[in-house]
């Protein structure tokens, strides 16, 4: 049967007008100012302190926040330009409430979204380009200025109950990566050691989680003054975790050309100090490294035996 577009046009345009000016409508009488109250409630209860400056909708169901401050139970802040906080059209559309966040921080752009309902639920994010000079946080456990631009992805499934375990994966590259030279505290000596800027050039590091185990598929740099390397890398996922066990290896090589120049002599000697049990016949430093995800610790292991011939 042949269709009168003459007569569906007109309805068809009405209508397409109809929902237009209705999600208009509605984006505009959202109640931003309630909306940024509840994400600073709802924040709290996670141990987190929100601060924002200007509130505005965002999305067609969701609110935008300028000047935002987030900040940990030890007052440590994570500045942001903007946070936009939204529904997600399509899923809302099949019935399932999912939440898309997007957010402006350290010349960069963070961005994610997670379901609020059902199970399991899925978590994803994506950085793009993230200034590591900028981020305090990581200064602080690092323990000295890191440089780079971050780019990654992420996606975890969560458990749809206790007995359940997380699975996911994320992978991370960093572009100019690097220290910016400072001091360093060194277990055993009672003075900081002083280290000159040192490049990593690229850094990549693949994760994958399953069973209740995550694993570092990858975890090297390459066209640096220096090389690193994980080796076995795993940690046993916990509900917090920052506070993973993680256990495995690493090693760090200078290149060549750097260990010719004076800084380079000088980073040589510095760990040929701090790390002469763990120096191997290829030059390289080897490390065991342990504690937990957030708060990681190495120091001086025996160089991996050379596999039999």
């Amino acid at each position: 049967m042949a269709i009168d577009w003459t007569t569906w046009k007109p309805r068809l345009l009405y209508g397409a007008f109809f929902v237009a000016a209705f999600l208009l409508a509605l984006r505009q009488t959202l109640p931003a100012a309630a909306m940024r109250d509840r994400l600073v409630v709802e924040a709290a209860q996670r141990g987190w302190k929100l601060e924002a400056g200007e509130a505005g909708p965002a999305g067609l169901v969701g609110v935008g926040l300028r000047d935002v401050s987030l900040k940990d139970k030890d007052g440590l802040a994570i500045p942001m330009e903007e946070l936009d906080v939204t529904l997600a059209a399509l899923p809302l559309l099949r019935g399932r409430l999912r939440v898309a966040v997007a957010a402006r921080l350290y010349d960069g752009r963070a961005t994610g979204s997670f379901d609020l309902s059902g199970a399991p639920q899925v978590v994803e994010a994506r950085l793009s380009h993230l200034d590591l000079a900028q981020a305090v946080p990581l200064r602080k456990a690092a323990g000295l200025d890191l440089t780079g631009l971050a780019t990654g992805t992420a996606r975890f499934v969560l458990p749809a109950d206790e007995k359940g375990k997380l699975e996911g994966r994320a992978d991370l590259t960093i572009e100019g990566a690097g220290l910016a030279g400072g001091k360093v505290p060194v277990p055993g000596m009672a003075a900081p050691l002083t280290l000159p800027a040192l490049s990593l050039g690229q850094v990549t590091a693949a994760v994958a989680v399953a069973a209740g185990k995550g694993t570092f598929e990858k975890l090297a740099s390459s066209g640096g003054d220096a090389t690193l390397a994980g080796d076995g890398l795993a940690f046993t996922v916990l509900p917090k975790l920052d506070l993973s066990p993680l256990t495995g290896r690493a090693s760090i090589r200078l290149s060549e050309a750097f260990a010719a120049k004076a800084e380079g002599k000088t980073v040589r000697s510095l760990l040929d100090l701090a790390l002469a049990s763990g120096k191997g016949k290829d030059g390289a430093w080897h490390l065991a490294v342990a504690g937990t995800l957030g708060h990681p610790s190495a120091r001086p292991a025996p160089p991996p035996a050379a596999p039999a011939p």
